[in-house]
């Protein structure tokens, strides 16, 4: 049975922290080595399914926006873990945007690995919360 992980939202607060003070390798070591690696943005082109393609585009954007997340509920069960959070992301030009994020985790040789990352930006005129 899934039960609720404190030690995934914290991986989670961490991984955004790196990527927003620009530690890009300490969050790339983060994702999966695996080729099943599938990271989806908030563009209709950020759909990416080349792992070495992925560590590229995060270290490309570390330092440049910055994460700060509100609320994050996460859970583990054998050996995967998923992660929701919400919160705000600031953009290079200083526009912020509320945001979703979603990521599901398995654990590879005793070490929480990201197997999947989504970010979405909620549709104009629907109330937090929604």
């Amino acid at each position: 049975m899934a039960r609720k992980s404190r030690e995934l939202a914290e991986f989670l607060a961490a991984f955004a922290n790196e990527l927003t003070s620009g530690d890009a390798e300490s969050a790339v070591r983060r994702l999966s080595p695996q080729d099943d690696l599938l990271v989806v943005g908030t563009d209709q082109a950020e759909w990416l399914e080349d792992a070495e393609a992925i560590r590229d585009a995060f270290r490309k954007e570390a330092g440049s926006v910055r994460a700060q997340l509100e609320r994050t509920t996460a859970y583990e069960e054998d050996g995967f873990g998923w992660i929701a959070a919400r919160g705000t992301l600031t953009l290079p030009d200083g526009d912020a945007v509320p945001i979703r994020w979603t990521v599901i985790l398995r654990r590879e040789s005793n070490t929480w690995k990201i197997i999947h990352s989504h970010l979405s930006v909620p549709a104009d005129g629907h109330p937090p919360g929604t």
